[in-house]
């Protein structure tokens, strides 16, 4: 959904709360696709919530997927 988007010359983030398996491999697709359009995919822990909570207020839009 996010590199589709970026077809529209919109301003993209994603940001992944909790773990992810990063060694499956089609989360490894879906984070090198991400990279190859230039979407920046911020991790959220315990220790940068105030970023996730900056991205979000500052954001035309939010999807939750």
């Amino acid at each position: 959904m996010a590199t589709g988007l970026t077809l529209l010359d919109d301003v993209i983030r994603v940001a992944v709360i909790g773990d992810i398996d990063r060694e499956d491999a089609e989360v490894e697709l879906q984070l090198e696709s991400l990279d190859f359009a230039d979407v920046p995919v911020v991790d959220v822990d315990g220790s940068n919530a105030g970023e996730l909570a900056e991205m979000m207020v500052n954001s035309d839009v939010v999807f939750v997927v």
